[in-house]
């Protein structure tokens, strides 16, 4: 059965009152003409098909004859009415109003004609539109946001292992190549650094220092004993001298047991074969020893421990010492800074031991009637006499005292002095000159370094401290008629470069080497007159160099230079060897020097190296739980 209505705003419910359960369906029939409602489940032709409209609500449903009671069949006839409402609505909302004026609804049958208006179930139709619903399927576009995988593109700037390309600079590593060089074929390399082998080679002294840099591309090369010496070329290695030199440790690290408690390696002392070596040390515990002697004998260094010095003063008297072993080895000189000095350091006078070697026994020596070898003559609380120490033969005594004449306590204010002391038939010790150099000021520490040649003609003195700006200074001295004269003044060129911190000399006094902090430096004479020859060059496996230069030291026969760093590798220390290179250069000769086989090995400094260069002593003060220890290099 079929229904149409009018013109109705409101949403309606048509209520299916045939069924057994309440099942409406909601149409929105809003600014419709004519909407058509089609019940195929009311059965036609009962008494209960009669359907009402609710004009306010909208609600479609069957008449019930029982609630209209007596008055029932007019009434449904009214309901009647009501559809034809229903149908005034296709043509206009006015006739539904009349159609419920009663009886007339019986004009309403014409209203059944509204019939037609159920036409407007098609407007249900409208419902498809609903199927615009369907359109939020497109929401399942966002599925196009997987679109932003798209960003996995970029993924592209992986290309970036392009930058692999950069080991193309591991080609650089053809100059392994280069070191594969064995021989000949290795200097046919050579060539191909064409500048080294050009004018690098032919100017010699720039050749030379191309040749440390052969350490890693070797031109030709000669064996120089244990260890492989690289130079430009053959020509240039026919003007080399090959020298023995240390590079191999000996042995275990040597200790000092009878100062077990810690004693402190400060310096050491090789005899000119390098069989005999001196060292002394600052115990912590009340001494039996401050010096031992050291005698090679096939290869294994035997200890002898010096008698402890008599005649010291003060509660420390063995707080430093220096020390110098004669070129034969049978006379040593030690200074002891602390010597006669006040708790509190403020004074600071020291004292120098010498002990003789008879053949048998060590025995120490005096001054004259038995006195300790200590001034009469310094100035100022704070000499320091003793920080440095040189013999030559068995009757000639170079001592230094950088703190003479300082400003009260403080030796940092020292001018500085240097006393000659020779011994006399009695084998007693006799003050003679007391140097001063010119010109000197307040902080010049002159007299920190002494070195006195084999064949006591030449002194050479070092004044590292406040001379020239603060660069130093180093002195040189010869004998005029039986007095020691001032000829030359050297000075450092770097400010605060504590130039004469350390100084050596040749046995015969014509090749000075001076240490200063970052280089050493080494002079000719010629003519009386010392002039400047080179620098040494920086080693080529330094590791963060920070004192390189202040232990250094050229061996007695003019042959090899030791330069040491003690912070170097993070603070482990080690020393280089250099040998004559062409045209009065020098040239590393091997790998840094480090100790092995001691615990806690750290700050290794060069002690001393012997006067045939055969000798190397390295000394650690930190090792074996602070106790010390001397490595012998060979």
């Amino acid at each position: 059965m079929a229904y149409s209505f009018g013109n109705v705003s409101n949403d309606f419910a048509v209520t299916n009152l045939n069924s057994g359960s309440s099942v409406s369906q909601n149409l929105s029939i809003a600014n419709a003409s004519i909407k058509t409602l089609t019940m195929p489940d009311i059965p036609v032709g009962t008494a209960s098909n009669i359907i009402y409209i609710n004009p306010i609500t909208g609600v479609l449903s069957r008449g019930a004859p029982a609630s209209n009671g007596a008055t029932g069949a007019t009434g449904a006839t009214g309901a009647i009415g009501a559809i034809g409402a229903t149908g005034a609505t296709g043509p206009g909302g006015t006739a539904s109003n009349t159609g419920a004026t009663g009886a007339t609804g019986a004009t309403g049958a014409t209203g059944s004609f509204g019939t037609p208006g159920a036409t407007g179930a098609t407007g249900s139709t409208g419902t498809a539109g609903a199927t615009g619903a369907t359109g939020a399927t497109g929401a399942t576009g966002r599925t196009g946001t997987t679109g932003a995988t798209g960003t996995t593109g970029a993924t592209g700037s992986s290309g970036t292992p392009g930058a692999t390309g950069a080991t193309g600079a591991t080609g650089a590593t053809g100059r392994t190549g280069a070191t594969g060089s064995s021989g000949t074929p290795g200097a046919t390399g050579a060539t191909g650094a064409t500048g080294a082998t050009g004018a690098t080679g032919s100017t010699g002294t720039t050749g030379a220092t191309g040749a440390s840099g052969a350490t890693g591309p070797p031109g030709a090369v000669q064996q120089v004993n244990n260890l492989v010496q690289y130079l430009n070329s053959s020509s240039q290695l026919a003007t080399v001298t090959q020298v023995r030199i240390p590079g191999t440790q000996l042995g275990s690290p040597i200790t000092f047991p009878n100062n077990s408690t810690g004693a402190l390696v400060f310096a050491t002392s090789f005899d000119f074969t390098g069989n005999t070596l001196a060292v002394v040390y600052t115990p912590r515990q009340v001494p039996t020893s401050i010096c031992t002697i050291l005698k090679n004998s096939k290869g294994i260094y035997n200890p002898t421990n010096l008698p402890l010095p008599t005649g010291s003063v003060g509660s420390s008297p063995f707080g430093q010492q220096s020390v110098n072993l004669s070129n034969d080895g049978t006379l040593v000189a030690i200074g002891s800074i602390y010597d006669n000095s006040a708790a509190n350091l403020s004074t600071q006078v020291g004292a120098v031991w010498m002990f003789q070697f008879d053949g048998v026994s060590w025995n120490q020596q005096y001054g004259i009637g038995g006195a300790k070898i200590t001034p009469t003559n310094a100035l100022g609380a704070v000499p320091c006499f003793g920080y440095s120490v040189s013999t030559a033969g068995n009757n000639l005594l170079a001592v230094g005292a950088f703190g003479d004449n300082s400003t009260g306590s403080d030796n940092s204010t020292g001018v500085g002095a240097v006393w000659i002391l020779n011994k006399n038939g009695s084998n007693e010790w006799i003050f003679g000159q007391k140097l001063i150099g010119t010109p000197l000021a307040a902080g010049a520490h002159f007299g920190i370094s002494v070195a006195l040649s084999n064949d006591s003609t030449t002194l050479a003195i070092g004044a590292g401290g406040s001379l020239n700006g603060g660069t130093g200074a180093a002195f040189i001295y010869t004998i005029v008629a039986s007095t020691w004269t001032q000829q030359q003044k050297i000075s450092g060129l770097i400010p605060v470069g504590l130039f004469g911190y350390n100084v050596s000399l040749s046995s015969n006094g014509n090749i000075l080497a001076v240490g200063s902090l970052g280089n050493i430096f080494v002079y000719y004479r010629s003519g009386g007159t010392f002039s400047a020859g080179s620098t040494v060059p920086f080693p080529y496996d330094a590791s963060g160099l920070s004192n390189y230069g202040l232990f250094s030291y050229i061996s007695t026969n003019g042959t090899a230079i030791v330069v040491n760093d003690r912070i170097n590798n993070s603070t482990i220390g080690a020393s280089w060897m250099y040998t004559p290179g062409p045209v009065g250069n020098w040239v590393q000769n091997g790998p840094a020097l480090i100790g092995q086989g001691a615990t806690g090995a750290t700050n290794q400094f060069a002690g001393s190296i012997s006067g045939n260069a055969s000798k190397l002593a390295i000394c650690s003060v930190t090792a074996s739980s602070n106790q010390g220890c001397v490595f012998i290099f060979v």
